[in-house]
């Protein structure tokens, strides 16, 4: 007897279960997924709004959903021609229902013209609190407009950050005889600024420009002057290597001009020293990867090799000649409002020269090496156009 109510017992359990995963399974099956292929001038936001789909931005909005399905995208506003964009029924019903998009046999998303269309989703699509909610959120913001047609092809990406921080600074300069000489110091506020743009293209601008401040101390030198500031500014080329739009990261190569204001030492007397400076033009190539994290997260580094290209330095009398040159930077920074980050930043410079600088009045020659080297952190604000 009680083995024949065990036995009744795991068939009603293997029942119920047969019928729980029976549900879930129709359930998904339920649930198709649709495709749309990205159109040039398209955005996430725009395509929602077009579909008639609110709200969009808000903490729960249609926009959050939609990266959610799709992951991989790394920003939804900034979408390439031909990408693909998957929706599910939650999106599509109500765009079906307001005459606004048509699905083919395959589930591909085409939105209809005007003339296949009576125009955009009509109010009676919502009801209640949802018609109210989405009569706030469109008084609070315009509309999203397309591009015009010339245009469609030039979406772009912009971002500008302006950074303050403390560097630590290291200066050599190895020559004949007794002129071997060697510096360090902490100094602060370093600045920097950057600016770049991104096109739907994945080729790009990038601009920059540092101040990092020192100080030069000497032993067996007196210095007239012991305050300088280490100068670069940059412009490359960017371009996106890979296109795949599968990756959360972004991997560019960078190519371009870096110039510098460097510090070299003049000896007017043997026992005295004069801070100078020397601009430098370096020709640059790297690497540059960012990867989000999560919703609000984002890893970067870069890597940048340099070869000089020109020198200049008063008068002629300090010449320099390649020997290595690179640098690098490595940063997290989070999102905390729509189109504004902040962020932790490490940025270093790496210089080798040889070099050979002649005194006249003294009738001096030294002929050596130096080396630059700075390691700078800092906290930057982010700004996306």
């Amino acid at each position: 007897m009680a083995s024949s109510l065990v036995r009744r017992f795991k068939l009603s359990l293997a029942t119920a279960a047969l019928a729980l995963f029976g549900t879930s399974f129709a359930a998904a099956a339920a649930e198709r997924m649709y495709v749309y292929i990205v159109r040039p001038g398209d955005t996430a936001s725009f395509l929602l709004h077009r579909s008639g789909l609110v709200p969009i931005y808000r903490k729960g909005g249609y926009l959050r959903k939609l990266k959610k399905l799709n992951p991989s995208i790394h920003d939804m506003d900034l979408i390439y021609p031909g990408q693909r964009i998957y929706f599910s029924d939650e999106f599509v019903g109500p765009a079906l229902g307001g005459g606004v998009i048509a699905v083919t046999p395959e589930n591909e998303i085409r939105f209809l013209s005007s003339e296949e269309s009576e125009g955009a989703p009509s109010e009676h699509l919502l009801e209640g609190e949802d018609a109210q909610e989405e009569a706030a959120e469109r008084a609070e913001a315009p509309a999203p407009v397309p591009p015009p047609a010339d245009s469609a092809g030039s979406k772009s990406r912009k971002t500008l950050s302006l950074g303050v921080g403390a560097t630590y600074l290291a200066f050599a300069q190895n020559g004949s005889g007794i002129r071997n000489l060697e510096y360090a110091s902490v100094g602060s506020p370093s600045f920097s600024l950057q600016g770049e743009i991104e096109w739907a293209g994945g080729y790009g601008i990038v601009g920059a420009a540092g101040f990092y401040p020192g100080e030069l101390r000497s032993r067996n030198s007196t210095l007239l002057n012991k305050e300088f500031l280490w100068e670069t500014k940059s412009f490359e080329l960017t371009a996106r290597l890979g296109r795949r739009y599968a990756d959360p990261g972004r991997l560019r190569a960078r190519l371009g001009i870096q110039h510098h204001r460097l510090p070299y030492l003049q000896f007017p007397l043997l026992a005295t020293a004069v801070i100078r400076s020397s601009g430098v033009y370096n020709a640059t190539i790297g690497l540059d990867y960012q990867r989000k994290l999560s919703e609000d997260w984002l890893a970067e580094g870069l890597i940048r090799y340099q070869a000089l290209l020109q020198q200049s330095a008063p008068g002629g009398q300090f010449k320099l000649e390649d020997r290595f040159a690179f640098d690098g930077s490595i940063g997290l920074k989070r999102r905390f409002a729509n189109r504004l980050a902040i962020g932790a930043y490490w940025y270093g410079q790496w210089l080798e020269f040889d070099y050979s600088g002649e005194n006249a009045a003294i009738g001096l020659v030294d002929v050596g090496a130096s080396r630059f080297f700075f390691s700078n952190i800092e906290l930057r604000l982010c700004y996306d156009f």
